[in-house]
């Protein structure tokens, strides 16, 4: 448990009840149900996941596990938030986010911005959260998490299913960028009407190296001509309800980070010396 090197990550991708709270809070309680004590560090459950908190805090004891939820939270007469909550193992909340970056149709119904990134420790692990759109609205709030030092990026997601090509792009484009690995949990497919199409699975975790090269030279994979952008894709779900945990190697990433910071350094320098000529 809560080992750099061997780091246990469990996407909840599960059905949305669209909209009728009581079956959601039921189809996430499921899915922790079925997970078996100290099998996993840290769960991720989709964006807006609503549930009652007390009974996942309940599953958070039981499993001896961090539990990531997306929770939708009423401020007032006809506003509300859009935030992820962090339990810890023994059914504490222990951090919140907001979303900082809000879609038009999200400030229309009333959702306020947040104005903060949230980092959290799991032992040695550092993970930042942002919420769906955070990634490919909010190019800041990315590069903070980077200034931050984390380990790992997760994301409680809402994805629409004609986006998802783009998110897979976007999410190996933003890893590589930043050098740290991106894990986003999506809703299993469901649709509200024909107009409107959300949730497409496709859960997924991005990293910085190609998979099978996490403990080579940075410029093994850059040299390779046999690897392709979507080989960052580490695990990716289908389009049903799935719940599987994914077992990653954090320290490589890490690494890279460090060799990545160097040329950036030597870069800035270079810069300030042209400026100075």
């Amino acid at each position: 448990m809560e080992n750099m090197n061997e780091f246990k990550i469990t996407l909840a991708q599960i059905k949305h009840a669209s909209w009728d709270f009581n079956k959601q809070s039921e189809y996430v309680l499921d899915a922790l149900r079925d997970q078996i004590r100290n099998s996993t560090d840290i769960i991720v459950l989709p964006e807006m996941c609503p549930g009652k908190i007390d009974k996942i805090k309940n599953e958070a004891i039981r499993l001896n596990a961090h539990i990531v939820a997306g929770v939708s939270e009423k401020t007032g007469s006809s506003s509300f938030i859009n935030k992820a909550v962090v339990i810890n193992p023994e059914g504490n909340v222990i951090s919140e986010y907001s979303k900082m970056f809000l879609h038009q149709e999200e400030i229309d119904y009333g959702y306020e911005e947040g104005n903060s990134s949230v980092v959290f420790n799991i032992g040695e692990v550092r993970i930042g959260i942002l919420i769906c759109g955070d990634l490919g609205l909010g190019v800041e709030a990315s590069l903070n998490l980077f200034h931050k030092n984390v380990d790992l990026i997760i994301i409680p997601a809402s994805a629409y299913s004609n986006s998802l090509e783009y998110w897979k792009w976007h999410m190996v484009v933003k890893s590589l960028d930043i050098g740290i690995p991106i894990c986003m949990v999506n809703y299993a497919d469901f649709s509200i009407n024909e107009n409107y199409t959300s949730g497409g699975g496709h859960s997924m975790v991005v990293t910085p190296l190609p998979k099978g090269h996490e403990n080579k030279h940075i410029d093994s994979f850059l040299q390779d001509k046999n690897i392709k952008p979507m080989d960052h894709i580490y695990c990716e779900l289908n389009e049903e309800q799935v719940i599987k945990t994914v077992v990653i190697d954090l320290t490589a990433y890490k690494n890279y980070r460090s060799h990545m910071q160097n040329h950036r350094n030597k870069g800035l320098n270079l810069l300030k010396n042209l400026n100075n000529d």
